[in-house]
């Protein structure tokens, strides 16, 4: 699904991550072209948020566009991406930075939702494109971001 890839391309670029090529085949097929956590660099639980946020983005925007529950999505087809997270929020939990691991998944939930919500035109642009085209290039990504910025985009 487009709206999957475009959050997580513009949930990359808002925790400051370098744009990525993004791309997706037929109805439900993706090619994720974006980030892994094998891939960040651990400077502290901040970037383990970050980590998380770039996680849920793809299965919440989804939800959010189906109009489906993000609790079925992650118990069904987007399952890796619930253990995936999980494992970044029991890590948080393992070293103290949070008390336990409902709370936190509380908490990631809500830096999910409230990311929807500041950045859904700037998601809803890139899936359009990423639609009609299939394939974003990185400097692509970059520019529908850098046009379609809200203040809270540019911070």
């Amino acid at each position: 699904m487009c709206f999957y890839e475009a959050a997580r391309a513009i949930a990359g670029l808002v925790i400051g991550r370098k744009p990525r090529r993004v791309s997706v085949r037929h109805k439900e097929s993706q090619i994720a072209q974006g980030w892994s956590a094998h891939m960040i660099t651990l400077g502290g639980q901040y970037d383990v948020w970050d980590e998380v946020l770039l996680i849920l983005a793809g299965p919440f925007a989804e939800a959010r566009s189906r109009k489906r529950g993000v609790a079925t999505l992650l118990r069904g087809t987007r399952r890796e991406d619930y253990l995936e997270a999980e494992k970044w929020l029991r890590w948080l939990v393992d070293h103290g930075f949070t008390n336990d691991l409902r709370a936190t998944g509380l908490r990631a939930e809500a830096e999910a939702r409230l990311f929807l919500r500041t950045h859904w035109h700037t998601i809803e642009t890139t899936a359009e494109a990423l639609r009609a085209r299939g394939v974003l290039e990185a400097h692509e990504v970059a520019e529908i971001f850098r046009n379609s910025a809200t203040t809270t985009d540019r911070w």
